[in-house]
């Protein structure tokens, strides 16, 4: 396989992924405050939250996907940065729905839906930042099991 500076080039497309998907997450999360004080950002560029919305999850499932079609019969040594990529969206989407609610103030008021009221009453003793320091906490984990399992296998030279 073709490799770039000592690394295989598709560990630098992951990577790749990686940094954008940090960026454009982050980058979201500061939306409301960066177009208050005129920051120019790739997202605020784009005008609405909606839309810097849409494209951070466009570019957590393009990852998904990608991830999925490079590695799929690769080895079991994929398999953490592929579940890393997998729940990105997932949490993306649950952040972004909490901060959503807290907006909103809906954020302690349970849903009428019967299998949301589950979840909700299973979680309703936990606050919306601490939910979010939850999902903040996961991701960190597996950003660290990303990390110990690409040194672990040497998938940066593979």
């Amino acid at each position: 396989s073709y490799h770039l500076f000592g690394c295989n080039h598709l560990y630098w497309i992951h990577l790749a992924f990686l940094i954008l998907r940090t960026q454009l997450w982050t980058e979201y999360m500061d939306f409301e405050n960066d177009l208050k004080i005129n920051r120019t950002t790739t997202l605020v560029r784009l005008g609405t939250k909606h839309r810097a919305r849409c494209i951070v999850l466009m570019v957590l499932v393009i990852e998904v996907i990608w991830n999925w079609s490079v590695w799929y019969n690769d080895g079991e040594e994929w398999l953490v940065p592929f579940l890393f990529a997998l729940a990105g969206p997932f949490l993306f989407g649950g952040m972004d729905a909490l901060l959503v609610r807290r907006q909103r103030g809906t954020a302690t008021q349970p849903s009428a839906n019967p299998t949301i009221l589950v979840a909700t009453q299973y979680f309703s003793t936990m606050t919306t930042t601490a939910t979010l320091l939850l999902l903040v906490a996961c991701q960190t984990i597996g950003g660290m099991a990303l990390m110990y399992n690409t040194w672990q296998h040497g998938l940066f030279v593979k």
